[in-house]
C-alpha cells in the first residue's frame, strides 16, 4: 500500500497567495460593502501627465468610453474618480463608472501627503483626465489606449548649488 504524502502545515508557514479568481471575487464582493466616501473635486491647472497603471487590462472599457477605435489617435478629455481601497495602499481609477486602472504606488503616497496637508478625511477624488491612443493601424493592428490624470504639481527638486566652485 502506498504511503500518503500528506504534510501538515505548521502555524508558522505563510498562507498561500490568493489566486486571480479569489482576488476578482474579493474585489467584486468587497465593492458591495465598501462605505461611501465623500467626493472632493480637484481642478488641476496643469497638464494631465500622471500615467495610470494597469490600463492594459481595461482596453475594452476604454474603447467603449471613446466610442471605438479610429484611424487617428484620440485625445478625449474626461473626469476620473480616484477611489482609495480600504487599506489606503492603492487608488483605483474610474471613468464614466468603469474601472480603467490604478495609480502607481509612488503617486498614491504623494497624493496621500497632499490630502493630509489639506486636512481632508479619506475621500474619493474627482480629477481631470485624458484618454489618449486607440489608433487603428494598417494591417488591423491597434494602438493601446492610455489614461493620464492631473494631480497636484510636485515640488521641484532643488539643484545642487555651485557654491565654492571656482
Amino acid at each position: 500500500m502506498p504511503k500518503s504524502s500528506s504534510k501538515r502545515r505548521s502555524s508558522k508557514t505563510a498562507a498561500p497567495a490568493p489566486s486571480a479568481l479569489a482576488r476578482m471575487v474579493r474585489r467584486l464582493i468587497g465593492g458591495l460593502f465598501e462605505p461611501e466616501l465623500p467626493v472632493t473635486e480637484y481642478r488641476g491647472r496643469g497638464k494631465c501627465d500622471t500615467e495610470v497603471a494597469g490600463v492594459k487590462h481595461f482596453q475594452a472599457d476604454l474603447e467603449a468610453i471613446c466610442g471605438g477605435r479610429t484611424a487617428r489617435s484620440q485625445k478625449l478629455p474626461v473626469t476620473a474618480l480616484l477611489r482609495p481601497d480600504a487599506e489606503g495602499e492603492s487608488m483605483r481609477v474610474f471613468v464614466q463608472g468603469r474601472e480603467v486602472g490604478q495609480l502607481k504606488p509612488k503617486d498614491v503616497r504623494f497624493l496621500g501627503k497632499q490630502l493630509d496637508q489639506a486636512d481632508l478625511e479619506p475621500c474619493a477624488l474627482k480629477v481631470p483626465a485624458l484618454i489618449v491612443g486607440g489608433k487603428l493601424k494598417r494591417g488591423g493592428e491597434t494602438e493601446d489606449f492610455a489614461v493620464r490624470v492631473c494631480l497636484p504639481p510636485r515640488p521641484e527638486k532643488k539643484a545642487a548649488s555651485d557654491e565654492g566652485v571656482v
